[in-house]
């Protein structure tokens, strides 16, 4: 996604990009907010507003080689009850209820450094790991499972009187991530 807005910027060096964090819809009208990306699931708003739902992302399971080196080994999902687990609030329901959650949040970025430093196994969409899995700050846990996709929606208010400065984000977001442009 950074390096999207990198590209974004570049062809609109004029433009000022302003983005706001917020797990919850927001009334982007009233709000003057041009756009947003919510995880699928959440209630929009406004059922008005133009809603389209971009690439699944899969999850998987990761945790640092430290960690695994010190703490039992993982080689079915029932053992995931013997670590702390951490999770979104968007992917949570892919595991087991009564597992022992260490850590819930909206910021992956904080999911991931977390695992990274060894404080358990982390759910977490497998495009974000990649770098880690590569470096080896990462290992996958149960390659092998299928997790639920976190889904992400696309919501702007209206495909009429769209500001070009969004029409242009909005084309750039379906071009990188709805399943049709993707390339295998």
């Amino acid at each position: 996604f950074t390096s999207l807005l990198e590209d974004y910027l570049e062809r609109f060096p004029d433009v000022l990009l302003d983005v706001v964090n917020s797990q919850e819809s927001l009334d982007l009208r009233r709000e003057n907010i041009d756009m947003q990306l919510l995880p699928k699931g959440i209630k929009v708003t406004n059922e008005d507003y133009v809603q389209q739902t971009l690439l699944r992302f899969p999850s998987c399971l990761a945790a640092s080689a430290e960690y695994l080196n010190s703490h039992a080994r993982i080689t079915e999902l029932s053992h995931l009850y013997d670590h702390p687990i951490m999770v979104s609030r968007y992917n949570m329901t892919a595991l087991p209820d009564d597992l022992k959650i260490r850590l819930c949040s909206d910021d992956l970025g904080l999911i991931q450094h977390m695992a990274t430093s060894g404080k358990g196994v982390a759910l977490l969409p497998t495009t974000l790991l990649q770098d880690a899995f590569q470096s080896g700050e990462l290992v996958p846990i149960l390659p092998q499972e299928r997790f639920t996709d976190i889904k992400l929606t696309l919501i702007y208010p209206s495909r009429e009187f769209l500001p070009e400065k969004t029409r242009a984000l909005v084309q750039l977001l379906r071009e990188t991530f709805t399943e049709s442009n993707m390339k295998p």
